[in-house]
């Protein structure tokens, strides 16, 4: 058992080396709809997203967070780079700032509590 990143694991799938039973976020990945979640296979809770985020320095002023969020999503939203995504089983989840925050602060607490109830 592993958890992987969706590309590599349907790379591996592809030449017949792994199966992959679900995908360990809270839907069902764009790129690969037939397979089911972790709690739709029967571990609910089992919630492992990555992402990747663009970062600056703290007090950034709010007029340049807004202008690097807006050519950020324009570059992203080009059918060249987003096709290049989508062929690795990524998607771009959040176009703004503030949604960003959310997710990166739900994934923090949903972790952070695995890992102090661990020990």
């Amino acid at each position: 058992m592993a958890f992987d990143g969706l590309f590599t694991a349907r790379t591996l799938e592809k030449a017949g080396k792994v199966k992959i039973v679900a995908i360990a976020d809270d839907k069902r990945a764009v790129a690969a709809p037939r397979v089911p979640t972790m709690a739709e296979a029967g571990a609910p809770g089992a919630y492992v997203s990555g992402g990747y985020h663009f970062f600056g320095p703290a007090n950034l002023p709010r007029a340049i967070v807004a202008r690097l969020n807006a050519e950020l999503v324009r570059v992203l939203r080009m059918q060249d780079v987003d096709e290049m995504y989508t062929s690795t089983g990524m998607e771009v989840v959040a176009e703004y700032a503030e949604e960003q925050v959310v997710i990166l602060r739900t994934q923090s607490e949903r972790q952070g509590s695995i890992i102090a109830s661990s020990g």
